[in-house]
């Protein structure tokens, strides 16, 4: 049965049962529902993942997001270079060479372990609004193969706010 709902951001809701789950059941958003208490709007949801799955997903986007940050700093590193360098053509580094060809069997992903967990992830495919919510689940699949699910409450984590600039001294 739910027992707890508690978000991780303003689309990532972690939910909490009250027994361990088949990490091998398969899961569907239509399982759970998010719906607003005050005015019964309801949240899609794009996906459902258990705790093995989310993760993979999890570890997947900071790799991405690391990616884009080597990249955006690669980028200004090399205008900083360009913009100090003279105005006659400086040339382009040698192409790095190609990698090894990987034998059989090497550098292949382990697959993950599936261990049973008393979690599973609701990704919305929108930011969650501020206000009390119900997250209703169904169709859940425990150990025993008993299939369960429940309603939990919850309040969206505030959206984030943008920093202020400091205020400026008046002048003198």
């Amino acid at each position: 049965m739910l027992t707890r709902a508690e978000p991780l951001d303003s689309i990532v809701l972690q939910l909490e049962f009250d027994g361990y789950l088949d990490p091998d059941a398969p899961l569907s958003a239509a399982d759970v529902r998010i719906i607003a208490l005050a005015d019964s709007t309801p949240v899609a949801i794009d996906t459902l993942l258990h705790a093995w799955q989310f993760e993979i997903w999890r570890d997947s986007v900071a790799a991405a997001e690391q990616a884009r940050r080597d990249s955006l700093a690669m980028l200004e590193a090399a205008a900083a270079d360009t913009a100090a360098a003279d105005t006659a053509a400086v040339p382009l580094p040698p192409p790095a060479p190609e990698p090894e060809p990987a034998e059989i069997g090497e550098d292949e992903p382990e697959e993950p372990l599936r261990l049973p967990d008393r979690r599973l992830y609701a990704i919305a495919r929108v930011r969650i609004p501020v206000g009390t919510h119900i997250v209703s689940a169904e169709d859940i699949i425990n150990l025993s193969g008993l299939v369960g699910g429940g309603e939990a409450e919850f309040e969206p984590l505030p959206p984030e706010t943008e920093e202020e600039p400091p205020e400026q001294p008046p002048p003198d």
